[in-house]
């Protein structure tokens, strides 16, 4: 018998034959979500038992009612790009809209789909970049704030009308796309929504059972249903019951081989039919059509069978090589690029794969390809030797890095896939780093930190050197950044991944590339409070920059330098530390002119923060207009930058600055400003920061009761975000606090935490005012005069060895008080000498109060 010719191939089955059942629960599914009981279907089976095609008739059933059918599909190749189904499907339905010419929708379900397309686009680009700032420590981050709003974004969409939301593939899923499918499950909508979400055996779902969920196992197929689906494809043209009978037989229950083997049945008879698409020794001699014959080459499996049909592929075997190896898409002009065909030539071997079912066009005008079936690929790639794959996959990620500069930078993931797969471990580290670096500017964290997982698993294969040293460390520091934000900074692999990049920066030679994740690492470690360790980093980021050229990283590491050692209370060197970093030369090329027209917002940003902590400096070496005058400029540059997070910090620093000048009116107008800013932008950290300032503001007005509850809290929320940095100095003010409201106990209790606190981290800018404050303390509580003398002292000597005149005139005044008693002769010199220092700042608080208590004195 003859099958005809290529028109005549078999017909694509329309209904899952065998699959009534099922499909039946699935429209029952869809009557419940009609009635807004939102539902979850999990559709598992192996690869070729029809997932896909029960998916398709359950749209087909379906789209008479109007509602919004969405389908993407996760790949091995995005499983570390966040929302990568959903970024799939939005490029989809944008090549949909280009196709009909920008065309409105013309029916109810294209407005439906477009309307809820257009706002979940506008979400996912909205996902600000990372600020790298070490006091941007939110552990929940923007990507939770993503993750609410795609989440509300459905349910909200679902409330108005019907949505069909189709996920495949799951074993491929991304973290931040199984994240946002387990909020939508957890949440039980009661909105007319239905998640249909498919995948394999080797997805372990990680849903319990609940009552809006259902989970459906295909499996393989009755010899009965076999037989359907066998009649359906032969109807034009019937087989021989041999030929059937062993065709059922070797598909073992499974639809998509009961198909391949229908397509070499007919090729056997008919080899004009495939000949120029399976060019084979056996296909082409004269094959006479008698069972024996064609039951004797039908592979035994379907792996087998699809070795088979690759080997006959001729010349165009190499080309749906290549393009196995570019992935499950194939991007058309990579292809060419790689295949190094003429454009005529690459089109004729297409068109022959999509004759033969291997490789078809992808949905829609985009310039991809996709595979018919993810087994056909799987077995193409296995036809490769080791070397072979090796040799495409570096052919693939060389011609991604020259010719396709911006595709890589879209999908820096798929460039470090094809590095690693071509066993190149260096180069493959260094893109999986920046891959992790690109994630973390997105705020997708979990994938960043899967990313950076994934290049240390290569550089640990490879021989120490001073580069692979230098990779690991940023790797390291990718690994920290991204777990840190996803999960809080004092998880252990965090901390350990931190630690270990500091280890391999002590282990380095000099060298200037590592100054940049050096800053990283210094953020770091200020943040948790680890002053001596940032302030040792930042001087060997120093050690690494000198003699080399590179102004604006040696900028950055003197600024770091000196707000470490601001904190560790080295006043002079954090002061000589920071007008380094504002002494920023230009860089090589470029004169001070050219640099002074044009200044890019990253120096502006810079400059605000270094004023900041100059500002506080000043203050602590007794210049409090000095501090004033540079915490204006401060401001004043946050606000030019345009920059968020700059303007919350240089608003949070000037906070800071008006307590320590005991000026409760502005530190509250701040304040209250920071708390604003910080809200309308999501910086958890400041929010809590801003309520803890504005409550210390309340106490020194008198609000005692109101402020201490306000700051009470508000440090809750500075600890939750992760940031330890400043902990001896917000106790010290909680303690003074305290004393305000007669809670004597409570704060000398506080004051013996923050010395502990200062004593492990080695932040001891604000030491001084903690023995102050507990001599004080103890005083209300009728201490022994000799303990209170002690404390008062200690604070005293304290201040004067840090060069700290600000606090030293505070615990002058406070000895003086005690003194004035018995001594009135030496409390009036031991003031009047610090007093007498001042130049400048003679009508802030402190030195109007010493001014006030010399008078007494006489």
């Amino acid at each position: 018998m003859n099958h005809g010719d290529g028109s005549d191939a078999p017909a694509v089955v329309r209904f899952p034959e065998g699959r009534e059942q099922e499909l039946n629960l699935l429209l029952d599914r869809w009557k419940l979500t009609l009635d807004d009981a939102g539902q979850v279907v999990l559709l598992s089976a192996d690869a070729g038992l029809g997932k896909t095609r029960m998916v398709e008739t359950l749209a087909a059933r379906t789209a008479s009612s109007p509602r919004a059918f969405l389908k993407c599909r996760c790949t091995a190749h995005h499983q570390h790009t966040a929302f990568a189904p959903l970024r799939e499907l939005l490029q989809g339905l944008e090549d949909e809209k280009a196709a009909t010419a920008q065309a409105s929708p013309s029916n109810t379900e294209e407005h439906l789909r477009a309307t809820l397309i257009a706002r979940l686009k506008t979400l996912l680009a909205q996902r600000l970049p990372r600020l790298t700032s070490a006091l941007n420590l939110n552990p929940e981050g923007q990507a939770k704030k993503t993750l609410e709003a795609l989440v509300g974004l459905f349910l909200e969409s679902a409330k108005r009308h019907p949505v069909m939301l189709v996920v495949e593939d799951l074993e491929w899923a991304d973290p931040s796309t199984l994240e946002l499918l387990s909020a939508l499950i957890h949440r039980r909508p009661r909105v007319s929504l239905m998640v249909v979400l498919t995948f394999g055996p080797a997805f372990q779902a990680p849903w319990g059972p609940r009552a809006h969920l259902t989970t459906i196992e295909l499996n393989r197929l009755s010899r009965q249903h076999c037989e359907a689906i066998l009649d359906h494809l032969t109807q034009r043209q019937p087989l021989s019951t041999s030929l059937r009978r062993e065709i059922i037989a070797r598909a073992d229950g499974v639809p998509l081989y009961v198909e391949e083997l229908v397509h070499l049945a007919y090729a056997l008879e008919a080899p004009a039919l495939e000949s120029t698409a399976l060019e084979s020794t056996a296909l082409e001699s004269t094959v006479e059509a008698d069972d024996i014959t064609q039951i004797a080459v039908l592979p035994l499996t379907l792996k087998h069978w699809l070795r088979e049909r690759i080997d006959r592929l001729g010349a165009t075997r190499h080309i749906v090589q290549l393009a196995a190896v570019l992935g499950e898409d194939v991007h058309y002009e990579l292809l060419q690029a790689i295949s190094d065909m003429d454009q005529e030539d690459l089109q004729a071997a297409l068109e022959l794969l999509a004759t033969a079912g291997i490789l078809l066009p992808a949905p829609g005008p985009r310039t991809e390809l996709m595979f018919k079936h993810v087994t056909i690929r799987e077995a193409i790639l296995a036809t490769l030797l080791t070397h072979q794959r090796h040799e495409a996959h570096h052919l693939a990620a060389k011609t991604l890095r020259d010719s396709f500069p911006e595709l890589a930078q879209r999908q820096p993931e798929l460039l470090a896939y094809h590095y690693s797969e071509a066993n190149m471990a260096l180069e493959a580290a260094a893109a999986w780093c920046a891959a992790a670096e690109d994630a973390i500017r997105q705020a997708a964290n979990l994938e960043a930190a899967s990313r950076a997982r994934l290049g240390l698993e290569l550089i640990h294969s490879l021989d120490v050197t001073e580069t692979r040293n230098a990779q690991e460390i940023a790797l390291r520091i990718a690994l920290g950044a991204a777990t840190g934000t996803a999960k809080g900074y004092a998880t252990p692999e965090a901390q350990t991944s931190y630690d270990r990049a500091v280890e391999l920066a002590w282990q380095t030679p000099r060298s200037p590339s590592l100054a940049m994740p050096m800053r990283e690492l210094v953020s770091y470690y200020l943040s948790r409070g680890h002053i001596r360790t940032a302030r040792e980093i930042a001087e060997r980021a120093l050690w690494h920059l000198d003699g080399g050229e590179l102004a604006t990283e040696e900028a950055t590491a003197h600024r770091n330098l000196g707000f470490a050692r601001l904190l560790e209370g080295q006043l002079d060197g954090a002061q000589a530390s920071l007008e380094a970093s504002l002494a920023e030369r230009p860089e090589p090329g470029r004169s001070d002119a050219s640099a002074s027209q044009s200044i890019p917002a990253s120096t502006i940003i810079a400059r605000a923060e270094a004023l900041s902590h100059l500002a506080l400096t000043q203050w602590f070496l007794g210049h409090p207009d000095r501090a004033i005058e540079h915490c204006a400029d401060a401001l004043t540059l946050a606000r030019r930058a345009g920059d968020p997070f700059c303007r919350v910090f240089a608003t949070y620093r000037a906070s800071i600055l008006h307590v320590l000048r005991r000026e409760p009116t502005a530190t509250r107008e701040l304040a209250h400003e920071l708390v604003e800013l910080a809200n309308r932008h999501g910086f958890l950290f400041f929010i809590a920061a801003g309520m803890f300032l504005e409550g210390q503001a309340l106490t020194a007005q008198g609000r005692a009761a109101e402020g201490l509850q306000m700051m009470s809290g508000g440090l809750d929320g500075v600890w939750a975000s992760g940031m330890e940095v400043g902990r001896p100095r917000n106790l010290a003010l909680l303690a003074e606090a305290c004393g305000r409201s007669e809670l004597v106990e409570q704060g000398l209790s506080l004051i013996k935490e923050g010395l502990a606190a200062a004593e492990v981290t080695g932040e001891g800018h604000y030491e001084a005012e903690l023995y102050r404050i507990q001599g004080e303390l103890l005083g209300f509580a009728e201490a022994p005069y000799e303990e209170v003398e002690e404390s008062l002292i200690q604070a005293r000597d304290l201040a004067r060895h840090q060069g700290s005149k600000s606090l030293e005139l505070r615990a002058a005044i406070s000895l003086s008080r005690l003194w004035q008693t018995d001594d009135k002769a030496r409390a009036s010199e031991s003031l009047a000498k610090i007093y007498q220092s001042f130049d400048e700042g003679l009508t802030t608080a402190d030195l109007e109060e010493a001014r006030e208590l010399l008078d007494e004195l006489g």
